[in-house]
């Protein structure tokens, strides 16, 4: 499980990672929107590593080729900054490897089994300093692993801390979809009452805003400082109730528009980004 897999085995075997490249370039030859995230990067030099690699057969990142880090390794929480300065697009979080590297428990050992829990408050931190982080930088963070589609404390906690998007299972799409909605609704209801808070006090000078941009924090600024809600009350702010058709549309609209959302790709869209082989 925490063998050899992952960045460093395309470095040592770049003859093979380059069948995997090929792959990718034979799919991206119909479709464009294909992309990679590299899987169990454990240090900033491995990641700069598969990145020359890619590079070296015509992989570069830019405008029409994106690039991934999965967040599953410990350093990769403890030293973000580092591995954003290598140069990637956005991350995602394994919550399964995570939770047993934070932890040091196989997450297949029987024998704790009960202990293995991603709501574990070491782990949550761990995964809202990544959010956190990555939202900081300007760069996507999604998730994937079983914490999302198990358990809907945790998808509001993401919602919370500006996560871009989540990978549930198939059989839990619909009711993720309707924590999501709970989640936006909660966050503008705090919105609302921060607004009143903020018009009650606001002096002369002071001035309440809203971005028109990607989705950056709603704030209402009063004599008495700044104070935000997150982004997803910013849908509703603007005047879309949460479950409107065109609150709908937005959650399905190109990346450019997307705050927090689920995005399906069309019958002729492939499913990026992807992982290498681990």
């Amino acid at each position: 499980m925490i063998g050899y897999r992952g960045a460093s085995r395309y470095i040592r075997e770049p003859d093979i990672f380059k069948l995997e490249v090929e792959a990718i370039k034979a799919v991206r030859r119909e479709f464009k929107n294909l992309y990679v995230m590299v899987p169990f990067v454990r240090t900033a030099s491995e990641l700069k590593g598969v990145k020359q690699l890619l590079a070296e057969h015509g992989l570069i990142r830019g405008d029409d080729f994106k690039l991934w880090m999965m967040v599953e390794v410990p350093s990769n929480v403890i030293i973000l900054d580092r591995f954003i300065d290598v140069g990637i697009d956005g991350i995602s979080i394994g919550s399964n490897d995570l939770t047993q590297l934070v932890l040091g428990i196989d997450r297949d050992s029987e024998a704790l089994a009960e202990t293995f829990d991603e709501r574990n408050e070491a782990v949550m931190a761990a995964i809202q300093t990544a959010v956190t982080v990555a939202k900081r930088r300007g760069i996507t963070a999604s998730i994937c692993g079983q914490a999302p589609s198990v358990y809907p404390e945790v998808t509001e906690k993401l919602v919370e801390w500006g996560i871009t998007s989540v990978s549930v299972s198939p059989d839990m799409i619909d009711r993720t979809r309707g924590d999501h909605r709970e989640c936006r609704s909660k966050a503008w209801a705090r919105s609302e009452g921060l607004t009143r808070s903020a018009d009650s006090g606001l002096s002369t000078g002071s001035r309440r805003t809203l971005p028109s941009g990607n989705g950056g924090n709603a704030s209402a600024r009063s004599g008495t400082g700044n104070r935000c809600v997150h982004a997803a009350a910013v849908e509703c702010a603007r005047g879309l109730a949460p479950g409107t058709e065109k609150a709908r549309r937005r959650r399905t609209a190109p990346e450019s528009l997307r705050g927090t959302h689920f995005y399906e790709p069309g019958p002729r869209q492939a499913r990026g980004p992807v992982t290498g082989a681990h």
